[in-house]
């Protein structure tokens, strides 16, 4: 046999269920036909829902409202510019150190080559004064008396005296190795030979 209590229970229990049924179920069907008729009159329910919902304190923390979750993308999609930007920038940045460095290298080329022209240019100045001024010698000992030019000459270096006895016309030579002594003269005329 059932226990009197706990059929009266059970039947409390049901009572209770089918008050909930029979409020709920109509409750929230005229909900769903209110949002339905505000939608088709242009109206926003559940926007409004939201905002009404987000103005209450301990439910706005729940309820994210389309501003909230506009601005929660906006949001990301900048952080992930932001994100690209700095990859870039260190990109440039490696890119720019590396260009750094070769316009180092290339300042100490241009160093180097200015350095190089610049002895090369002395090079040439000291050549052609160097001619210039065996030329003049040259036309002096063309010029000089035999017997002078020898004593001069024997004086001087070996390679002065036979750059010079080389250029100067052969008459002219001839008569200052004449000039000189014998065993110099004989020297000098073999350097000539070679």
């Amino acid at each position: 046999m059932a226990d009197p209590t706990t059929t009266k229970n059970e039947k409390k229990k049901m009572k209770v269920f089918q008050w909930l049924f029979l409020i709920l179920v109509p409750l929230v069907l005229a909900i769903v036909i209110l949002f339905i008729v505000l939608s088709m009159l242009g109206m926003d329910p559940i926007g409004r829902t939201k905002e009404f919902a987000n103005s209450i304190p301990v439910v706005s923390n729940w309820i994210t409202t389309d501003e909230e979750a506009e601005i929660e993308r906006k949001q990301r999609q900048y952080e992930n510019k932001i994100d690209s930007l700095e990859e870039e920038l260190a990109a440039m940045e490696s890119d720019l150190s590396s260009k750094k460095s070769e316009i180092d290298q290339l300042n100490q080329e241009i160093v180097r080559l200015t350095a190089q022209i610049e002895n090369t240019i002395e090079e040439d100045g000291e050549e052609e004064s160097e001619v210039e001024n065996l030329a003049k010698l040259i036309e002096s000992y063309d010029e000089m008396n035999p017997a002078n030019a020898a004593v001069i000459l024997s004086n001087s270096s070996s390679q002065v005296a036979l750059a010079i006895l080389q250029e100067i016309d052969d008459a002219h030579r001839a008569a200052i190795l004449s000039a000189m002594d014998p065993e110099q003269a004989a020297t000098f005329t073999e350097q000539l030979l070679d």
